[in-house]
């Protein structure tokens, strides 16, 4: 396996339909009723290629950062396959000049492999294929490969993305929880997570079944700013360590 990140956007209109399980957030339930418009990322982390010593690293980001906040990052996508005509993805992220959330794209109706110009981003996300494809979605800054922001390939599920704070937004770490799929072989090993520069906490042999992050809003991160979510490993042996995490944003 490889690291995994999965993102989830849950707007204030379907947040307002399920009102009732998120009141239960004592600060969502406080957005909302000062007329905020409080909206939710809800992260998932699957992490297992960690190892002693590197220090803290940044869990499944793409290679490649796609944002530009000064003047919007040029993006175009193609298809690695002609065939693949009118093929529909979707990305979320910031078109630059507008709001936060979730577009789709099309390919090119007469030639897969031919660029769409699809404008200028502050940021994408997340990407996913909607159309099942012969080739390869490829998302980059010239058309031609030169800078690959996101590859979405035959067949695989996504599971690379950025966390960034949209214009006009203010955010924070709502609630999250984290476990190991089984106990380190040492009762010094432990996987250690950083989510920004809001907190952290470890996962180790005492407390192999969980940390619940509640209340964790000490600190905003402000609009235009990325929030890493970090890990590194201490001890004898890694093991597979799951984090989940909902982060609230807000209109400034």
């Amino acid at each position: 396996m490889a690291d995994k990140k999965e993102i989830e956007y849950i707007t204030f209109e379907q947040g307002k339909a399920k009102y009732p399980f998120y009141n239960q957030f004592s600060f969502y339930d406080y957005l909302y009723k000062k007329g905020k418009n409080p909206c939710i990322l809800h992260i998932d982390l699957e992490v297992d290629t960690l190892s002693t010593g590197g220090g803290l690293i940044e869990v499944a980001p793409p290679t490649n950062d796609p944002a530009d906040f000064a003047t919007g990052q040029q993006c175009y996508l193609r298809s690695s396959e002609a065939g693949d005509t009118s093929k529909t993805c979707r990305i979320l992220g910031q078109e630059h000049g507008e709001e936060f959330g979730w577009t789709t794209l099309t390919t090119d109706a007469s030639d897969g492999t031919d660029f769409v110009d699809i404008g200028l981003w502050d940021f994408i996300m997340f990407a996913e294929k909607i159309d099942t494809c012969a080739g390869n979605l490829i998302i980059d800054d010239d058309h031609a490969s030169g800078t690959v922001y996101y590859t979405l390939t035959l067949g695989a599920t996504p599971d690379v993305g950025i966390i960034y704070v949209p214009k006009g937004k203010i955010a924070t770490v709502l609630a999250g929880n984290g476990h190991l799929e089984a106990a380190p072989s040492n009762v010094n090993a432990s996987d250690n997570f950083n989510i920004g520069k809001t907190f952290g906490f470890s996962l180790n042999s005492y407390n192999p079944n969980g940390d619940k992050i509640d209340g964790g809003y000490a600190h905003e991160f402000s609009e235009d700013e990325n929030i890493p979510y970090l890990a590194d490993y201490k001890g004898a042996a890694a093991t597979v360590a799951y984090v989940g995490t909902y982060i609230v944003m807000w209109d400034i």
